[in-house]
């Protein structure tokens, strides 16, 4: 069949994974083996996570193929997959990104223009991986579906960090689950979706197995996706929400959540708005997240799971007030009846936030 298709209509592009391509080449039994003389350039994609033996073994089996690698060093390893204290993630090979970015005989060409979020949310991953190099290349008046259904502390910015004040659980697995988080999240999306956000729109990143466990059987009903950074990467969603699950650890335990690579990747994926979910304190035992923590903070952004349903109430609050003033012929009956229902709903959660606030103070007394 393959010695058909390649006599009859030779095909101009194969898509393939590296280890495809290492065993289709093979000069013992692959596939292409007879063919492999002829493929003029290899387009590897995801180069970040393609381990260096491979780059060795791609041009020694295809030695006369021009080579091109698309990646980027701030993003997933090769070894990923494994735990940080893993033999691999320790002494396992650097990414084919890392070497031809050191080679000082190797062209290389920046791509910093990103097209994909709001501008305003680029500026999460220029504090964590890019020193500010990043531009943007989209404009803000396309990526306004988050700010048109609810209100922000700043307005102008789709972010937002809920802060979970419950702690997390260790499983017996010795896997870690909160279960306020997923209360918490899954509150946020019925928000979300009462606002006509369509559930495909939405994805659920969680950095831990058990989390995803104890939310899985909620999401079914939604209909939104749960997965994880490694299955992520080179995706996108219009709204993002993180789940980083884990409280009460010191820096040298923070495990997935001392990586600035996977939660680059997890913070680079929204098109429209980005949430995370957790203990901010917890979060500032780590340097990065501090940094983080300190940004979401200039911009008000760090808000009470309390106040949750307030930014939406708020937000419809204002759409009655502009549609009073913009209707010729106003239904007054109604639209006071809408102010009222608007005004109880801002007022019970605003409560909650002040009461809130006056308690941190008073165990802070």
């Amino acid at each position: 069949m393959f010695k058909l298709m390649f006599r009859v209509r030779r095909p101009a592009i194969l898509c393939l994974t590296t280890a495809s391509l290492l065993n289709t080449t093979d000069p013992s039994n692959g596939l292409f083996r007879r063919h492999s003389s002829t493929f003029g350039t290899i387009i590897g994609d995801k180069a970040s996570q393609i381990p260096e033996p491979a780059l060795a073994a791609i041009a020694s089996r295809i030695p006369e193929a021009k080579q091109r690698y698309i990646g980027d060093i701030h993003q997933l390893e090769p070894h990923a997959r494994c735990q940080r204290t893993s033999n691999p993630a320790i002494y396992g090979a650097r990414s084919v990104m890392n070497v031809l970015v050191g080679a000082a005989t190797v062209p290389v060409s920046l791509l910093v223009t990103t097209f994909r979020a709001h501008p305003a949310l680029n500026a999460l991953p220029n504090l964590v991986a890019y020193d500010g190099t990043l531009l943007n290349g989209t404009g803000p008046e396309s990526r306004q579906l988050l700010l048109s259904a609810m209100q922000f502390h700043t307005p102008e910015v789709p972010f937002m960090f809920l802060n979970v004040a419950a702690q997390s659980t260790t499983a017996a697995s010795r896997l870690h689950f909160n279960t306020d988080e997923v209360n918490a999240c899954v509150r946020l999306i019925e928000l979300l979706l009462g606002k006509r956000i369509q559930p495909d729109q939405i994805c659920v990143i969680s950095f831990y197995k058990e989390q995803s466990r104890h939310l899985q059987s909620r999401f079914d009903q939604l209909g939104v996706e749960l997965t994880t950074v490694n299955s992520l990467q080179g995706c996108e969603k219009e709204v993002v929400i993180l789940l980083t699950t884990r409280t009460n650890f010191s820096a040298d335990s923070a495990d997935f959540l001392d990586d600035y690579r996977r939660v680059n990747v997890a913070t680079t994926r929204s098109r429209h708005g980005q949430f995370i979910l957790d203990n901010a304190e917890s979060l500032t035992t780590v340097p990065f997240w501090r940094r983080i923590l300190d940004w979401a903070a200039s911009l008000n952004a760090i808000v009470p799971v309390s106040t949750l349903e307030w930014c939406f109430f708020r937000k419809h609050r204002i759409s009655v007030q502009t549609n009073k003033q913009t209707d010729r012929q106003p239904d007054k009956q109604k639209n006071r009846q809408t102010d009222r229902q608007t005004d109880a709903s801002a007022l019970y959660a605003y409560s909650k936030e002040c009461l809130l606030t006056f308690d941190h103070i008073a165990r802070r007394l």
